[in-house]
């Protein structure tokens, strides 16, 4: 499973900065979902949150999404 990451958008319609800027998103996805999430919603900038990465780990040891 690939690992997960907050990511963050530049939002230029932001209401609390008069010139727009970065806004964290409060979920986590992969990649190729946060490359789909912008596409579908207009996004143009998106990038990682660094030190956000999560692998998730079931009690046998097997990789997966909770």
């Amino acid at each position: 499973m690939a690992p997960l990451y907050r990511w963050r958008v530049y939002d230029a319609t932001s209401p609390w900065k008069k010139r727009g800027g970065w806004r964290d998103l409060s979920w986590k996805m992969t990649e190729a979902e946060a490359a789909d999430w912008a596409r579908a919603n207009g996004v143009e900038r998106i990038e990682r949150v660094e030190g956000s990465e999560e692998v998730r780990t079931d009690l046998d040891g097997r990789q997966g999404r909770a």
